[in-house]
């Protein structure tokens, strides 16, 4: 063994660029996509149950509860304040997916992927959970965070 081989020493740097990965936009596509579904069959779901809520309350038809001491007027608005906070938060994780497949804005595309890991209002409840953590895992990644242009 030669004394000037140091086990312990640092490999050697290259002069060759290290070959890049995929395309940060190939990166955020499939997670992107999935957001995407996931939030439009919450968003359908949210429209149905915020129409049905609207005739019940329209027409009169609305039934007393079992053990609820409220008014069914009051557990109708209820029931609309609630959708239609869902909504404008889905509103805005639809759109945050959109911009996290076009590489616009990295601060909405976070926010999509945070909004769906949040189990009780994740789209389509636990279904969101894996999407928006392989959103959460892309983003984070050094190259994908530059390619975003804000």
């Amino acid at each position: 063994m030669n004394m000037t081989d140091n086990p312990y020493q640092p490999a050697p740097v290259s002069n060759h660029p290290q070959t890049p990965g995929p395309h940060p936009s190939n990166l955020v596509f499939g997670p992107a996509l999935a957001l995407m579904i996931i939030t439009g069959m919450w968003l359908a779901a949210v429209l149905l149950g915020l129409a049905g809520n609207i005739v019940m309350l329209a027409t009169g038809n609305l039934v007393p509860r079992q053990g609820v001491d409220m008014s069914p007027t009051t557990i109708a608005f209820i029931q609309i304040g609630v959708a239609v906070f869902f909504l404008l938060l889905h509103s805005l994780a639809m759109w945050g997916a959109f911009n996290m497949m076009k590489l616009k804005s990295y601060s909405s595309a976070r926010s999509a992927a945070i909004v769906a890991v949040i189990p009780c209002i994740s789209p389509c409840y636990i279904l969101g959970i894996p999407f928006g953590i392989w959103a959460l895992v892309v983003l984070s990644k050094p190259h994908v965070k530059q390619a975003f242009e804000s």
